[in-house]
């Protein structure tokens, strides 16, 4: 089973998005730690899906406490959280702009407590830097997330990287590398995501279209030209023959 981090990263590279998912896990069931269903019995995994009749987004019960499916599901409801936070309260105070949606995505009574929220970010070692990913190299963060507006947030910095907590896991490195930290890969993976936008936009298919179309009519064209050229060469012999008799 995937960890938090992995099923996190995963399910979107929205990097406000992320860092949501992360606090909003850790709000609602403590990174996953809370394995025993909420609200009665009736809310399970992570992100704590809440079943009253349907299930919520598709998934069943056992789905929901699957970290990666329950990412992947819920994903896009913390991405319209997110853009429902001003983004000066994200450039200010990233770690209540991150409660913030996961409280809208969430939808609890009332917001969290702010001694949760600080317990989450404690939990986590969490920081957020102005520096690049040499300050990040420097500091050992065991997760990494480049903000859109500049710096890092920075989970569980120091020599002994990601500790063995429920919903996470010390056997595989859980950083998210930036492309600038890998010369030459920023650029050709640019390259291929633009190839790869190219084959999806409808209007290369279009024009690819139009240029096969053009390509059958030409062939269509000799085809028909060929066909033609012994008519042709008869009516210039007749007509030669006709004026060497006149």
């Amino acid at each position: 089973m995937a960890t938090i981090w992995d099923a996190i990263t995963a399910a979107t590279s929205d990097a406000r998005t992320q860092l949501a998912m992360l606090i909003g896990s850790g709000l609602e069931s403590n990174f996953g730690a809370n394995t025993t269903p909420g609200d009665a019995g009736s809310s399970f995994g992570p992100w704590q899906f809440h079943f009253t009749g349907p299930t919520k987004l598709g998934l069943t019960p056992q789905q929901a406490a699957d970290p990666l499916q329950s990412a992947r599901a819920i994903a896009p409801t913390y991405q319209w959280a997110v853009d429902q936070v001003p983004t000066a309260l994200w450039v200010s105070d990233p770690k209540q702009a991150a409660a913030q949606a996961a409280y809208l995505a969430e939808q609890p009574a009332r917001m969290y407590p702010q001694a949760s929220i600080d317990s989450v970010w404690s939990t986590l070692g969490a920081t957020v830097t102005s520096g690049g990913v040499s300050d990040v190299t420097a500091k050992k963060c065991g997760i990494s997330i480049p903000l859109p507006w500049g710096g890092h947030f920075c989970a569980f910095a120091g020599p002994g990287g990601v500790p063995n907590l429920p919903g996470f896991s010390t056997s595989v490195p859980l950083v998210t590398p930036t492309l600038d930290a890998l010369p030459g890969i920023g650029s050709a993976l640019g390259k291929i995501g633009a190839f790869f936008g190219l084959l999806v936009d409808p209007h290369t298919w279009a024009k690819i279209g139009l240029t096969l179309a053009g390509v059958v009519l030409v062939a269509i064209g000799a085809f028909l030209y060929a066909q033609s050229l012994p008519e042709v060469r008869a009516a210039e012999t007749s007509a030669l023959k006709a004026t060497a008799a006149a």
